[in-house]
């Protein structure tokens, strides 16, 4: 394989890791479950907290239809701001 089509394939997955298993839960977790008092504390409550929004959002995204791989990037994209506004 190509380096440099391997480290941006590394680039992606790693993006995409991120977006669906953390961004939302540092956002939210503080707000669903305070009281996280390590970092690997915080890290699990972060990771459990963006599965179960995108379960929820991507249910309620096939519920209606428009389910897709950039409807879920917005939808996580916009409960991550949300989080962080609030």
């Amino acid at each position: 394989m190509d380096p440099i089509a391997f480290l941006t394939s590394a680039v992606v997955a790693t993006m995409v890791s991120v977006l669906l298993f953390l961004l939302p839960g540092v956002a939210l977790g503080p707000l669903v479950l305070p009281g996280a008092t390590t970092p690997l504390s915080r890290l699990g409550r972060a990771t459990g907290v963006s599965l179960l929004v995108g379960l929820v959002g991507c249910t309620l995204l096939a519920r209606f239809g428009v389910l897709s791989g950039g409807s879920v990037v917005v939808l996580l994209l916009a409960v991550a701001g949300l989080g962080l506004v609030a």
